[in-house]
């Protein structure tokens, strides 16, 4: 038994719809291009300035920009010292200030504390072999008497230096004998000759009655008003 099929026609097919593959081919197309600009423009975004990107888009376009600026700020700190205790700033040099009370006070400033003496006695550029020392002391030398100087001080110097010579204006052959006492005590006892300085540091420590005493033992017997000399006479804490 044959099977009565029928056959398609012609016009059969024609009534059948066929693929749109075109369109198909496009839509794919038109993906793939939309992928390829996001992915190309991200990449390029931050390579292609603002400007370049509306010029494109849009040439002509107003173009607007914001800027943003990092600041760091530093503070500066404003520190006030204030000492402990007020700084003296008087110089402490004696020699800028004889006699002025402190570490080291000279003879010749202490005038106010001679409390006995005898001859004439006197500051002044007394030299010995040719050299004048600051602060000099000179003091008197006669024929035959011993003459003195005494100081009374508060007992609180601790040493007493000077550099003892002959002033030069004595003969030649002059020779004298210079003794510190304190309180009544000889301390030293020097002979020094003519053109000879002779360094004295004696130390004074708790005395309160400082004698400087001189004599001529050597020389012609005429006598000097500053005989003696003592440079940079003081006393020292």
């Amino acid at each position: 038994m044959t099977a009565d099929m029928q056959r398609p026609t012609e016009n059969d097919d024609e009534k059948q719809p066929k693929p749109d593959r075109g369109g198909a081919w496009i839509a794919a197309a038109a993906t793939v291009v939309t992928a390829v600009i996001t992915v190309g423009g991200t990449f390029l975004a931050g390579a292609i300035a603002p400007t370049q990107v509306s010029g494109a888009i849009a040439p002509g376009a107003a173009i607007t920009q914001t800027a943003t600026h990092t600041v760091t700020a530093t503070a500066t700190a404003t520190v006030t010292v204030t000492p402990s205790s007020p700084v003296d700033a008087t110089p402490t040099d004696p020699t800028s200030s004889p006699g002025a009370l402190g570490d080291t006070v000279y003879l010749t400033g202490l005038e106010d504390s001679v409390t006995d003496g005898r001859g004439s006695r006197g500051e002044g550029p007394y030299a010995i072999n040719g050299k004048i020392h600051p602060n000099t002391l000179g003091i008197a030398v006669y024929t035959s008497d011993k003459t003195f100087v005494e100081y009374t001080t508060d007992g609180t110097y601790q040493t007493f230096n000077a550099i003892l010579g002959l002033n030069d204006e004595l003969k030649p052959d002059s020779e004298l004998q210079f003794v510190v006492s304190g309180n009544g005590k000889v301390l030293s006892r020097k002979t020094v000759p003519y053109a000879r300085e002779v360094p004295l540091s004696v130390p004074i420590g708790g005395y309160v009655k400082l004698r400087i005493e001189v004599s001529r033992i050597k020389g012609a017997r005429s006598g000097h008003d500053r005989g003696a000399v003592l440079g940079d006479a003081r006393l020292s804490r």
